[in-house]
């Protein structure tokens, strides 16, 4: 998924880029990858720890003396005395906005959501890319990697979960390409995993090829991944070498070298030989002793009362057994060991010749890896995608350059049915694990978990501010972190989890101020610390960035409050510096919900809440403001009657009058989606009918032409097979015919005639107009020219003679 892309230069190379290393190699130029990684400068990745010290660094260079300004500051506040901001050195602008960036992603739990996709990979090294994935400055990087993670899917439906890269040891080829290039002799762990590598390499290439060859279409998404693969092809001859050299699980073979195979031989027959006579002494002896081997010397170990019963060298007691060597054994055991160091020797020189070959193919060994590790990474992407039933997303164009939006009408941003990733998450793995306690018969006791509950989001070109009102808990929150953490999906080559179509604008920067912002170290009230992260968003922000405010203008009297967000609110919409393409603000107050009615920039919406079970629904509601359900709650709960009439009547029939209007607001908005909901259901059965109607049409279409195809097949099969007998039988008759008539046999003692002459006397005439009968009188045959059926008579002619027979004087 997560590494920086090169934008594309064409349709085509957007929806499939030629390669993944083309577009993987390239950096960030705002994000710069440090030279020093741990892998390789090819493969440009930070590791954790390397991020963590930079980043200290980084934080740290303005500052030589900041661990004394920390304990001067600790001092100071121990004191009660309030510190000014302006008393305190200010970072740079490279370090707030990372500062800012990094706060963002904590408060919308962007990591947490990496480590899920990380869960996909199959390499250690690509879990670790994901995880520390950095987002691309350009919309062109985003738009290659949603390209890469469509062919990706495209690639996972031809090949299914044959796509598995659990096997490559990617953190043991890391030491092992380290060894190779300071010259060391690599072990047969390391080996091994060579070997897997490069059989992984020849299966995948296999598949593709295979996959190619059946699924023409395909090929274009299929090309992609193996011009990657095949690119950094190895020699078979090296495979092959390591095949003989060491086993799947990393141990030289017998067969790695004639020495080693000598060594082990030597080695088995002295240890054998140890072995029988260590049985013979315990046979013998019968007290309870067993074999054991101490520091690759075979002993006995017995109680220690029996310890005089094998004289020998003590190696060594521990608590109630003596480990004795006999002294019989002693010169074996010296044998035994040095076959033992022959058999090490040999087996480092195996590894040795083995490394030798391996010594010129570092750096293809190296781009093969990195080819391999990128591949994972973008099919954990579209495993990602594929598990949580993802849609590809959109980027909406700038504003100013659109004027008919595509692909919405008049729409920036349209996400429908959006899922809040986390939240899905935590409901699937939640549903795997008791479907893992059924199918164990376990009866514990679990809480049970609601499916989250989806949100539809859909803002206008000339909306720049959108304003959520409604109660506490209803989601507000939830619905701007889950716009949030979309943007940031988009942006990172997700796919985003709402229905098709889905679209949004590429945002630049997510910037988002939620949650209480107390600081007792730096004496700062919530209300203080909620304008500081403000403060600080306003000088980031550009005019294409996301901004997510929670509750906007709390804290402090509600009136300043209310006037304070109002101005927060319209300096966000100025396109002026410090505003932003889209700002999302979650508020109780009232007056923020009338910038709707005197700037059209400004939009409002709120969440729903069910007055009859006094509960969230989490829906939202757009285009309605949030309305209070204090007094109708209060009224449910079964407050008194006298305290809601005076409570009314403080509030005015104003206010009551305009509860009203929202109540009725609502559910005009209600009975609309659910209009919306039928009318898309109904679509649906009708294309569901649709497509089967022409499916039918077509399976009839298809039995019409094989029906007519086999009919004129048997036609013509029957046709031939009269033709041939017609003939066959023509053939018979005229060789009769040509005998003489002193030799020719009578009529029914002719075998090849008869069976086919029908005497007709006394039936009616089958024949007709035109057929062929034989006349007994003319001893030939004659074509029937009339039939005179009242007369049960027939005209024949025979050449040039005509004459009038009955039907009993013919023979068919």
């Amino acid at each position: 998924m997560f590494a920086i892309h090169r934008p594309c230069s064409s349709e085509a190379q957007q929806r499939y880029p030629r390669t993944i290393m083309q577009a993987a190699r390239m950096p960030c130029a705002a994000h710069p990858v440090a030279s020093s990684s741990s892998r390789t400068p090819q493969l440009g990745r930070l590791k954790r720890n390397d991020c963590l010290s930079s980043s200290a660094q980084f934080r740290s260079a303005p500052f030589p003396n900041l661990g004394c300004l920390f304990h001067a500051v600790s001092a100071i506040s121990e004191l009660g005395v309030q510190l000014n901001e302006e008393a305190l050195p200010s970072n740079n602008t490279s370090a707030k906005v990372k500062d800012a960036a990094e706060l963002t992603l904590e408060l919308l739990e962007w990591p947490r959501l990496l480590l899920v996709v990380s869960s996909f990979a199959g390499t250690a090294s690509a879990k670790e890319l994901i995880q520390n994935f950095e987002l691309p400055s350009a919309r062109g990087e985003s738009e290659c990697l949603l390209s890469m993670t469509a062919a990706a899917i495209d690639l996972l439906s031809l090949l299914g979960s044959s796509l598995d890269f659990g096997g490559i040891q990617s953190k043991l080829m890391d030491s092992c390409l380290l060894r190779l290039q300071k010259g060391f002799v690599i072990n047969g762990q390391e080996a091994a995993a060579i070997a897997m590598l490069l059989q992984f390499t020849e299966t995948i290439q296999h598949d593709l090829k295979t996959s190619m060859e059946q699924n023409v279409r395909s090929e274009n998404v299929l090309r992609v991944f193996l011009d990657t693969i095949c690119t950094m092809g190895v020699q078979q001859e090296v495979a092959k070498a390591i095949s003989k050299t060491v086993d799947e699980d990393g141990n030289v073979k017998d067969g790695a070298s004639p020495e080693l195979q000598r060594a082990r031989v030597q080695y088995r027959m002295l240890e054998t030989k140890v072995q029988e006579l260590v049985k013979g002494m315990l046979r013998e002896q019968e007290v309870g002793a067993s074999t054991q081997e101490v520091d690759g010397r075979y002993c006995i170990a017995v109680s220690n009362e029996y310890q005089r019963t094998f004289p020998g060298l003590l190696l060594k007691s521990g608590g109630s057994t003596s480990y004795i060597e006999p002294v019989v054994l002693v010169s074996l055991n010296d044998k035994l060991g040095e076959a033992r160091a022959a058999v090490s020797k040999a087996e480092y020189e195996a590894l040795r010749v083995l490394t030798k070959k391996l010594l010129s193919l570092v750096e293809s060994l190296t781009s093969l890896l990195e080819a391999v590790i990128q591949l994972d990474v973008v099919v954990a992407r579209a495993k990602f995608s594929l598990m949580y039933e993802g849609s590809m997303p959109a980027f909406t164009g700038a504003q100013v350059e659109t004027k008919s939006p595509k692909p919405g009408q008049g729409l920036s941003l349209q996400l429908r049915h959006a899922y809040h990733p986390l939240l899905l998450h935590q409901y699937k793995e939640h549903l795997h694990l008791q479907r893992a306690r059924i199918r164990t018969r376990q009866k514990e006791a679990s809480m049970e978990l609601l499916p989250p509950v989806s949100i539809d989001i859909s803002v206008a070109w000339n909306t720049r501010v959108v304003t959520i009102t409604g109660p506490n808990t209803g989601g507000k929150t939830a619905a701007m972190k889950t716009l949030g953490l979309t943007a940031l999906m988009a942006k990172s080559g997700l796919y985003v989890l709402a229905k098709e179509p889905a679209f949004l604008p590429w945002f630049d920067a997510v910037f988002a101020d939620i949650g209480d912002e107390q600081s007792l170290f730096q004496s700062l009230s919530t209300f203080s610390g909620h304008l500081r992260r403000i403060n600080d968003i306003k000088k980031l922000s550009t005019k294409d960035s996301l901004v997510l405010l929670d509750e906007v203008g709390t804290g402090t009297n509600p009136n300043e409050g209310a006037a304070l967000g109002m101005s927060i609110l319209e300096s966000f919409a100025s396109d002026k510096e410090g505003g932003a393409f889209l700002t999302i603000a979650s508020t109780h107050h009232a007056e923020l919900k009338t910038l709707k009615y005197s700037d059209n920039r400004f939009e409002n919406a709120s969440v729903e809440f069910d007055e009859e079970s006094l509960k969230p629904t989490y829906r939202l509601l757009w285009g309605v403001p949030g309305r209070s359900c204090a007094l109708n709650i209060s009224e449910r709960l079964g407050i008194s009657k006298s305290i809601l009439q005076a409570a009314e009547r403080h509030l005015g029939l104003a206010n009551a009058e305009i509860n009203q209007v929202i109540m009725d607001l609502e559910k005009s908005k209600r009975d609309f989606e659910n209009g919306i909901i039928e009318a898309e259901k109904y679509l649906k059965n009708a294309k569901v009918l649709h497509g089967n109607i022409k499916e039918a049409a077509e399976v009839v279409q298809e039995e019409e032409q094989n029906a007519a195809v086999q009919a004129s097949n048997l036609i013509q099969e029957e046709a031939h097979k009269a033709r041939a007998s017609i003939s066959s039988i023509h053939q018979r008759k005229l060789s009769i015919l040509e005998k003489s008539p002193a030799t020719m046999p009578s009529h029914a003692e002719t075998s090849p005639v008869k069976g086919l002459i029908l005497n007709l006397e006394g039936k009616e005439f089958i024949g007709r107009v035109g057929s062929t009968v034989f006349v007994p009188r003319l001893g030939k045959e004659a074509k029937v020219v009339q039939v005179l059926s009242g007369k049960r008579m027939v005209v024949v002619q025979s050449g040039s003679i005509q004459l009038r027979v009955s039907f009993s004087d013919v023979k068919l």
